[in-house]
């Protein structure tokens, strides 16, 4: 297809809905990251038209009706796991458990200034009320 300028074919490559991937041929390096950014696809090639696909460290996959997630790449290992927070407070932080004990807001509230203080003076202060109450 022909076009005029890039708006123009930007916007006719984004009148779909899909989105799987795009292509720029040009010399000028710089004109293809403008137009790259604009694209709504999944991947674009620059001077290429189908190596990405076979790229393993590349995610591969769409937007809009062209997409389901990504293949390949570090974003597609996230599909196939299932992640877990886990925290554990210290054994002195006693006060902080289930049911509350007196003295467990001075706790938390000294763990608060000490991480969160807005000058050395308030997180020392805050550490120390922590120690004290635990």
């Amino acid at each position: 297809m022909t076009f005029k300028n890039d708006e123009e074919v930007l916007s006719l490559a984004n009148d779909s809905k899909y989105g799987l991937a795009g292509s720029i041929w040009t010399a000028d390096i710089d004109r293809a990251y403008r137009m790259m950014r604009q694209l709504k696809v999944g991947h674009v090639m620059i001077n290429n038209a189908v190596q990405s696909g076979g790229c393993a460290t590349l995610p591969f996959g769409g937007e809009r009706d062209s997409g389901v997630g990504r293949l390949s790449g570090e974003q597609a290992f996230f599909n196939w796991v299932s992640q877990k927070s886990v925290m554990v407070s210290p054994k002195m932080a006693k006060k902080l458990w289930m049911p509350y004990k007196q003295g467990s807001d001075k706790v938390s509230m000294g763990l608060v200034k000490a991480i969160y203080g807005d000058s050395i003076r308030n997180r020392f202060t805050g550490f120390w009320e922590f120690l004290k109450n635990s």
